[in-house]
């Protein structure tokens, strides 16, 4: 799990198998805590995609009075910016040693710290590119 805003990694976790909606309202938790939302004057804004965990009645009855809670449209993945994220991260990592587990973290930690606020920002950027053609319902297809 990733928590990404124009300017950094918020936070990540790494977790074996698919993630549960415990897990992920742990991991919001732990955010907010290291954060102090609770005590930050600012709204809280959290974009999410579509996954079974986010929109865990769990998730939501718990969240949804400290944080308001964004879901993408279905199939838009050009929307998230968690996506181009994700891909350069990956990218990153399969060119580093993974053939056991603590090679595997190492590498992860290792790719973290190759990106710069340069990256988050164009992320949003190309992103928000896509909004004008939302807009005005042009199939990406």
């Amino acid at each position: 799990m990733t928590a990404i805003c124009e300017s950094g990694v918020l936070g990540c976790q790494v977790i074996k198998g698919g993630m549960s909606k415990e897990e992920f309202l742990a991991f919001i938790y732990k955010l907010g805590n290291f954060y102090e939302f609770n005590k930050s004057r600012k709204k809280i804004i959290i974009f999410l995609d579509n996954a079974t965990a986010h929109k865990a009645k769990l998730v939501t009855s718990n969240l949804e009075q400290k944080i308001t809670l964004i879901y993408n449209a279905s199939y838009s993945p050009m929307l998230n910016p968690i996506e181009e994220f994700f891909s350069k991260f990956k990218n990153l990592i399969k060119k580093l040693p993974t053939s056991t587990d603590f090679e595997l973290l190492e590498s992860i930690q290792l790719s973290l710290n190759m990106f710069k606020t340069k990256d988050f920002e164009g992320f949003m950027r190309h992103t928000l590119s896509f909004i004008p053609d939302v807009l005005n319902f042009i199939d990406f297809i």
